[in-house]
């Protein structure tokens, strides 16, 4: 059993409410390159943070957070098996 702690940031503005919604993204990151996912021995976290004051769509950033978060696991756990 592994626990993942993922902290993402962004240069586009969001509020906090944004940033919570982004984080909850995070968790379908996981669900897609972990397996199981989400059971109860689990303690994954996940942060999001917004750095910057560029507009942002919030559609892309809750889809991209989902997609970086699961190809950051992919090549971690590649590197592992790996020995790199």
């Amino acid at each position: 059993e592994a626990s993942l702690l993922v902290a993402l940031a962004t240069n586009g503005r969001l509020d906090r409410g944004s940033c919570l919604q982004a984080a909850r993204r995070i968790q379908d990151g996981i669900a897609r390159s972990v397996v199981p996912c989400r059971t109860r021995h689990d303690g994954d976290a996940g942060f999001f943070f917004s750095c910057g004051r560029s507009p942002a769509d919030l559609d892309v950033v809750f889809v991209l957070t989902a997609d970086v978060t699961a190809a950051a696991i992919r090549s971690v756990a590649g590197q592992a098996r790996s020995g790199g």
